[in-house]
């Protein structure tokens, strides 16, 4: 710019230094005549001071001009209108300079635009790739951009209200509250959208300026229903935790009692217990201390299934075998009822854990004979059932209501039965028909009941057979 300036004001004055230093072979007359083509020189510095530095170096051309040129036409020039001229000059250079500045700021402004479209159009197309549903909001409430992941949650809501967009919404701020108004602090929001068909959504807004400079809202928005199923489940597995716990530090205690008491009855020195009796004190504390070893063994085998570590070994066996064997163990425990088996012959073998088979059925049986009369009749049916073996435990017992029928294979979850002499410290922890469900959905089978109060029930379960080509 200085050397701009120094050059144009040289040729301005060329002449007067030309008289100056008597340098007469440059004495041309172009330098002595009216400098309106001399002047003009000067919007050159002017031109480039104006792009360089705005409207501030506009006003500082002119004025460095307006040093350059005053002096001559108001001093050395002999024409008359030499000033009237410099002053128009100066208007026309003014104008001509401030549009270059103006020009230059919105040649810089559309630049900056230019790459704030490239820099958003970037931003956007890795906002589209994200898994998480991503929209922007703009300050009249339209929904500016949605990514992939929200157009197939919601569609593709682009030009649409954001109230409008989303489910449940009629009007800004109904469903939830809005949180635009808060993003002019440059803050960042987060809650949850929770709709009616049970879909929960987590959300999080943040302030974002668009290419136009507008401030908008850009929200992620993620479906967390399964978490929050979690967590409520979790929740409830939590309290029914501790009830468990509540539960079963009774029922352990029970037994436990029982025993002390007979051990303390027996240790007593100012007492003398005849044979029999001592024989039956024996015989009760052998009872409690099954019933304690069944509690005990029905936590650990529930504890497996839950860990996902019950696991054993399969193999192939008649079906009949196992059901013969458990009902000559069966027959010996329950002397007071009638247990019988109705097979239908030829069946195929199973492929399956004997052991839990074993236990399955001999769960079902004991409960059958805990819940019915003595002297009634047991009976374990096995036949083919299309592509399953089914196998029947059923009795004529108290029955079981229809409200306890949909719980029955919960766990913890006893029936309080009604026949009249029942032994209570036969009752367990109600683990054992939950136990069973595992085995046999464990088995890819399935398990049920069917029951009729004051008549008996009739617990069903299915296995797959080995197929004849893989005997």
């Amino acid at each position: 710019a200085t050397i701009l300036f120094s050059g144009a004001t040289t040729v301005y004055y060329f002449g007067e230094l030309v008289n100056f230093l008597h340098l007469d072979e440059l004495h041309w007359s172009i330098f002595y005549t009216i400098h309106d083509f001399q002047r003009l020189l000067f919007l050159i510095p002017i031109t480039y001071i104006s792009l360089h530095f705005r409207v501030k170096g506009v006003i500082a051309a002119i004025l460095l001009t307006s040093i350059a040129l005053l002096p001559r036409a108001v001093f050395i020039s002999p024409f008359f209108d030499s000033t009237l001229r410099t002053t128009i000059f100066m208007i026309v250079a003014t104008g001509f300079g401030l549009f270059c500045a103006m020009l230059s700021k919105e040649r810089e402004k559309s630049k900056k635009l230019e790459a704030n479209i490239a820099e958003t159009d970037q931003f956007k197309t890795m906002l589209e790739k994200l898994y998480e549903g991503i929209f922007i909001v703009g300050p009249d409430y339209k929904i500016r951009f949605c990514n992939s992941r929200m157009r197939k949650n919601f569609g593709d809501g682009v030009g649409s209200y954001c109230y409008d967009y989303l489910p449940e919404q009629t009007k800004p701020c109904e469903f939830q509250p809005c949180h635009f108004l808060r993003l002019m602090k440059d803050d960042t929001y987060k809650w949850e959208y929770m709709f009616k068909d049970g879909r929960v959504f987590e959300t999080v807004a943040s302030p974002f300026i668009d290419s136009d400079g507008q401030l908008c809202q850009l929200t992620a928005i993620r479906e967390i229903t399964q978490r929050k199923r979690k967590e409520k489940e979790l929740l409830g597995v939590s309290k029914l935790k501790s009830e468990i716990l509540s539960d079963l530090s009774h029922e352990l205690r029970n037994p436990l009692t029982s025993i002390k008491g007979i051990v303390t009855s027996l240790m007593r020195q100012d007492v003398k217990f005849d044979p029999e009796t001592q024989e039956a004190f024996f015989l009760d504390m052998l009872e409690e201390t099954e019933r304690l070893d069944t509690m005990v063994a029905d936590l650990l085998e529930m504890s497996k299934f839950e860990a996902g570590i019950s696991k054993a070994k399969r193999q192939n066996f008649d079906v009949a075998d196992i059901i013969q064997k458990v009902l000559a163990k069966e027959e010996r425990l329950h002397p007071e009822h009638v247990i019988v088996s109705q097979i239908e012959p030829g069946l195929p073998q199973l492929n399956a854990a004997y052991s839990q088979i074993e236990q399955v059925l001999t769960n079902l049986i004991d409960n059958a004979a805990n819940y019915s009369e003595k002297g009634t009749k047991i009976i374990i049916a096995a036949a083919k059932c299309e592509q399953m073996l089914e196998i029947d435990v059923s009795d004529q017992g108290i029955g079981i209501s229809p409200s306890n029928v949909r719980k029955i294979f919960q766990r913890f979850y006893r029936v309080n039965g009604k026949l009249k002499g029942r032994n209570k410290s036969k009752d367990g922890l109600g683990l054992g028909l939950s136990i069973c469900r595992k085995i046999i959905e464990g088995h890819k089978g399935n398990i049920w009941v069917e029951s009729t109060l004051g008549k008996g029930s009739v617990f069903h379960f299915t296995l797959p057979f080995v197929p004849e080509s893989e005997r």
